[in-house]
């Protein structure tokens, strides 16, 4: 898979690459707060493509900025949360 570099309009250029998921989305971040990204993973996730997010166990991520990352999980995600 070729790798690009992004620094414009890059919302929409994660949400085209998520888009095209069938089997897998292995993703993995030190924050998370967009809660349409999320949104567009528990939409994969509910379609029976494996979603798998690792996240940073911190304030960041379980703060009030954070969104509901329970969602995920309802809809058959998994979220692994590494200790800093």
């Amino acid at each position: 898979m070729p790798t690009h570099a992004y620094f414009e309009d890059i919302q929409s250029q994660i949400i085209k690459e998520l888009q095209k998921a069938k089997q897998q989305i292995l993703l993995a971040v030190a924050w998370f707060t967009d809660a349409t990204l999320l949104e567009i993973l528990c939409q994969k996730a509910q379609k029976g493509v494996k979603v798998s997010l690792l996240l940073q166990d911190d304030q960041i991520n379980r703060g009030n900025y954070a969104p509901n990352f329970d969602n995920l999980q309802k809809s058959g995600g998994e979220i692994l949360w590494v200790k800093p």
